[in-house]
């Protein structure tokens, strides 16, 4: 993206900002004017007075729903939690999260107290309340997971010929492919010590016309200790491949980054596996049948793809395995024994670490990604243009 349109959206989110008065009403407010804006070609620093105006409307329509938005409840710990437990994770909420929490829960202040001492409408005043007790809740949930998932592979005896198409390009990329309402939890761990990093959901959350053409929304965010992270893609969908057209990244500190350039994107993918290998000169790859167990749940008759090849720092092989639906459940990253990345990781720190045979080379295993659950979301109507 040029500096010229990074520089137009920076000024429309400090215009909108100071129409909100809130930074993640502001954030959302913007993604909603870029995505019309894109949809219609407007995209463009000459297109500035119709931009502004779209976000004003946006704006304008958000904060009219503002104050009925987020019911309040109480703050509790779940009861195996020891009574402090709440103030032991204060300390990862963002500042302004953390005030409201003391001065409304342990201080007793009225919501319109809040309100008149942060200068903000009483309904941020409750969604910023639900956002820091959805914090604190997700910081119970992830200390309680941070025993991973056991899991088990095993190699199917019929590997006769077959092929199932994907729904996804891979785990934190969703399902555009299962349509509006597929939702996924899934967790990331790093090796040799399998420790848990953070945990991700994406949602497929609508479909719309942008550009000309019928484009998947899928959003995921990521829940780390540090804060959350947000991204929507946008996919086209077809029979034979997935196409991601845009990515939009929303960042606690730093923004918003949209990207369109092809070279930023992920690449598009046949969304046919068929059993087989393929052998060139610089790419292995074999497709396969087996049968996965994850914690008690079963995924009979799955395809696993393994690939190799030499990247930037070193040999690499990924091991990707999708259901018979088409779900990816399981990612694996290993190095092989030339690999460097700065010290952080390299062959010698994997050494107890899984080790693996392909292609007549060796393999240790340093990430895992593994899908925790999958579920159907009601969804709720859209505003009518789909946007």
């Amino acid at each position: 993206m040029d500096v010229e349109l990074r520089d137009l959206i920076e000024q429309l989110r400090h215009y909108v900002q100071g129409i909100t008065r809130d930074e993640d009403t502001a954030n959302e407010v913007v993604q909603n004017a870029l995505f019309k804006a894109l949809s219609r070609g407007k995209l463009f620093p000459q297109h500035r007075g119709w931009l502004f105006t779209v976000a004003k409307h946006e704006a304008y329509k958000t904060l009219k729903r503002a104050p009925y938005a987020m019911p309040e409840a109480p703050l509790e710990a779940p009861a195996n939690y020891h009574e402090n437990s709440i103030v032991e994770y204060m300390h990862l909420l963002k500042n302004e999260e953390r005030n409201l929490i003391y001065m409304r829960y342990f201080n007793q202040f009225s919501i319109k107290e809040l309100s008149a001492l942060f200068h903000r409408p009483e309904g941020t005043i409750k969604r910023k309340l639900h956002n820091a007790r959805e914090s604190l809740k997700k910081e119970f949930i992830m200390s309680e997971k941070m025993a991973a998932p056991e899991i088990t592979i095993t190699h199917c005896k019929d590997q006769s010929p077959g092929n199932i198409r994907i729904a996804g390009q891979g785990l934190l990329m969703g399902n555009p492919g299962f349509g509006p309402g597929d939702c996924e939890l899934i967790h990331y761990y790093e090796y040799p010590d399998r420790v848990f990093c953070y945990s991700s959901e994406t949602e497929v959350t609508r479909r719309m016309q942008l550009a000309g053409s019928e484009v998947v929304e899928v959003v995921n965010r990521y829940q780390k200790r540090e804060g959350e992270t947000e991204r929507r893609m946008y996919y086209q969908v077809t029979d034979d491949q997935l196409k991601m057209v845009m990515r939009i990244f929303v960042w606690d500190k730093d923004g918003i980054k949209v990207q369109t350039d092809e070279a930023e994107l992920v690449r598009p993918s046949n969304r046919t596996l068929t059993i087989g290998s393929t052998i060139t000169e610089s790419r292995k790859v074999v497709i396969d049948r087996v049968d996965v167990i994850i914690d008690n749940q079963e995924y009979p008759g799955c395809f696993r793809k393994r690939s190799s090849c030499d990247d930037y720092h070193g040999k690499e092989c990924n091991e990707s395995i999708y259901s018979a639906e088409g779900r990816e459940i399981l990612h694996r990253g290993y190095i092989g024994n030339n690999w460097r990345m700065g010290g952080y990781v390299s062959w010698e720190k994997m050494e107890n670490s899984q080790e693996i045979q392909f292609h007549g080379e060796s393999y240790r295993l340093w990430v895992e990604t593994v899908i925790i659950k999958s579920y159907k979301k009601e969804l709720l109507p859209t505003d009518g243009d789909g946007f």
